[in-house]
């Protein structure tokens, strides 16, 4: 319940009330306001966490017909005159999701129609999965704050919200840690999550006035009540209908998962309804010890019991009042009362009729059946969509199938399937498909093992294979004799590796990068089509005739590419000429005569002088080898006391 000032609160108790309406529509910096001088009919509601408002505004003055609303904030406010004057309660903000102009001939209307911040958050989707790991820590409470706050991953892309825990809220959404038993899925919506994690505790969650989620632990027992209702005094009701109703279920008990160790367990009765008809729910979830099972039985319990008040009042407005408020009617003429939270209420006003009254229902706002019926799905509809489930994608944690179906024969169904701690196993008796069954296949943690007896496929078997650490050994028997003949590589078990070209086309080349390769230019090595290797960019080639260099230098080093020696070449500035030439000394050896064959031999050494090897030994000619003749230009020298002979 909103608290009122004493003022509003006593005001509307009365049997004359002087009612007032205002809505207050906004954008960004734009405000409109409208009163009961436009305002002809309101339909406020509110549903668990769910808020929605009806509201019809007179246009007969044409000044609403070029005005788009969709996406403005609007804020009812219910107000009474009072002796301090006109004073207004308002309600929680809600947004307009459509607008509806109506014409007939004695008026022009405009509506709107406006959703909540709950509301807006059933709309919003997951973007991704949330999935913790059994190690998660995160509580309840932080799970639901990152939720409305918008900064969970996979709602990060929602509006946020802020978030007010009240004081006396349920400590177990502190303490709670759902781990992996808490999930959302892609294309989960908001809301369901936030409620899928506050069932673990007493907590509810719904928007007020300052425009915040209020999460809080309601009252649900004892004599302290948000309002009262009665025929005698305070505020009156103009009828009720009250129905004692079980409590179904009545027994909760919640436990850990099948796998978890150590396992726990807790349970919460309602007493008296499980001794009239016993009526069980069972829920597995992560659990740290028993109490917190029990704590968290004895939440879903509290929740059973709030829902399963049944009965209605119709009452005067009253401004203050919210979902979840603990009330007390009272009916003198019945001489009985009843208790509950309220679990829906409807404000309902039509100012032409002069109408004003409040009408609101104990718990059932969760009521599966009736929202299932509002979407005209039956309970027999469940049944039969679950005997039958057809779905597009399925995500599923384990699957357990009683039976399997056979679909289209060439996805036939593997029949005696056997999955233990060995290893899965195909056994014999399996019904062949398109594909063909797996023989005698066995897979275990050693591996896949393909035994001897397999059938032959169209690309044949791999016979005798042997594959070790480093290496794969293939048999010798190979069919054709050829391993592969593809783009002129060929791998022949008799004749090894060969390559070759088609017309115009190098068998045998080399880049320097995969730039180059893709470029098809710089080649560093080729073997042409006419059977020589080229390198040098076709400057050095090496064929039958030898080596041959063109324009290029046979450079020679020493013991490294540093230490250069020298280097022959040919140049042609005014004739042809093969060239020697050293950075050190040139020797020629040889164990018998060396010939210098050529028109003319020409010695030009730079010092002037043309040397033996060593000094007074060396001859030039021989008796059998002699000089024709020698030309001089100046003189012939020879030392004195040497012998001279004719």
């Amino acid at each position: 319940m909103r608290a009122l000032p004493e003022t509003l609160a006593t005001a509307q108790q009365s049997t004359s009330v002087k009612a007032l309406f205002k809505l207050v529509l906004t954008y960004n910096s734009t405000t409109y306001t409208y009163t009961k001088t436009r305002i002809l009919d309101i339909e406020e509601k509110e549903n668990g966490p769910l808020q929605s408002l009806k509201i019809t505004l007179s246009n007969s003055d044409k000044a609403l017909t070029d005005l788009d609303f969709k996406g403005y904030q609007g804020v009812l406010h219910n107000g009474i005159v009072t002796s301090r004057g006109e004073e207004y309660d308002a309600c929680a903000p809600m947004w307009v999701i459509s607008q509806q102009f109506n014409s007939d001939p004695s008026k022009l209307e405009c509506t709107l129609f406006l959703e909540g911040i709950c509301n807006l958050m059933q709309m919003d989707a997951a973007s991704e999965a949330y999935q913790p790991d059994s190690e998660d820590e995160t509580s309840v409470k932080t799970l639901v704050d990152a939720i409305i706050e918008a900064t969970i991953d996979c709602f990060d892309h929602c509006t946020a919200y802020d978030v007010v825990w009240e004081v006396g809220y349920d400590d177990l959404a502190d303490t709670y840690t759902p781990k992996d038993a808490f999930r959302i899925y892609v294309g989960n919506n908001r809301l369901s999550a936030i409620n899928r994690l506050l069932d673990y505790t007493k907590n509810v969650a719904v928007a007020k006035a300052d425009g915040k989620i209020h999460i809080f632990q309601p009252t649900t027992s004892g004599s302290t009540y948000d309002y009262e209702y009665s025929l005698e005094s305070g505020h009156p009701f103009f009828a009720k209908a009250l129905r004692n109703t079980l409590v179904i279920p009545n027994y909760i008990k919640v436990q850990s998962r099948e796998d978890d160790d150590p396992s726990y367990s807790g349970t919460a009765t309602n007493a008296t309804s499980f001794a009239l008809l016993p009526k069980a729910e069972y829920k597995q979830t992560y659990l740290a010890s028993n109490a917190q099972g029990a704590a968290i039985a004895a939440a879903i319990l509290a929740k059973a019991e709030m829902w399963c008040e049944a009965g209605s009042a119709n009452v005067p407005m009253n401004v203050g009042a919210e979902v979840y408020d603990y009330v007390k009617v009272t009916d003198e003429r019945e001489d009985d009362y009843r208790v509950g939270n309220i679990g829906r209420l409807v404000r309902h006003v039509n100012l032409e009729k002069n109408e004003r009254r409040m009408t609101f229902t104990f718990g059932d706002w969760q009521n599966v059946r009736k929202v299932l019926e509002s979407w005209n799905i039956t309970a027999d509809d469940i049944e039969n969509y679950f005997s039958r489930l057809y779905v597009k994608d399925l995500y599923a944690e384990n699957i357990y199938l009683d039976d399997i179906i056979d679909g289209p024969d060439n996805y036939q169904r593997v029949l005696s399937v056997a999955l233990n701690a060995s290893g899965m196993v195909l056994l014999d008796q399996v019904v062949e498909g398109t594909f063909g069954r797996v023989k005698k296949a066995s897979l275990s943690a050693a591996g896949l093992v393909l035994l001897d007896q397999v059938v032959e496929g169209t690309y044949g078997l791999v016979k005798t294979t042997q594959i070790q650490a480093g290496f794969i050994l293939l048999s010798k028997t190979v069919k054709d004799g050829k391993w592969h003949e593809e783009s002129g590589v060929v791998i022949d078990a008799t004749y090894g590796i060969a390559l070759y070209g088609g017309e115009g086309i190098n068998a045998f080349r080399t880049f320097a990068t995969a730039e180059d390769y893709e470029a098809g230019t710089p080649v560093q090595v080729y073997i042409g089509t006419d059977g020589k290797l080229y390198a040098g960019a076709g400057n050095i080639r090496l064929d039958s005739n030898g080596i041959s260099l063109t324009d290029e230098m046979l450079y020679f080093y020493r013991d490294s590419f540093s230490n250069y020696v020298g280097k022959i070449y040919a140049y042609h500035i005014t004739e042809d000429v093969l060239a020697i030439e050293s950075d050190g000394i040139i020797n020629i050896y040889a164990d018998s005569d060396i010939i210098l064959n050529g028109q003319d031999i020409v010695l030009a050494p730079v010092s002037g002088y043309v040397l033996p090897d060593i000094d007074d030994t060396t001859r030039l000619g021989s008796t059998s080898k002699q000089f024709y003749g020698g030309y001089f230009k100046s003189r012939l020298k020879i030392p004195v006391g040497t012998d001279m002979y004719d």
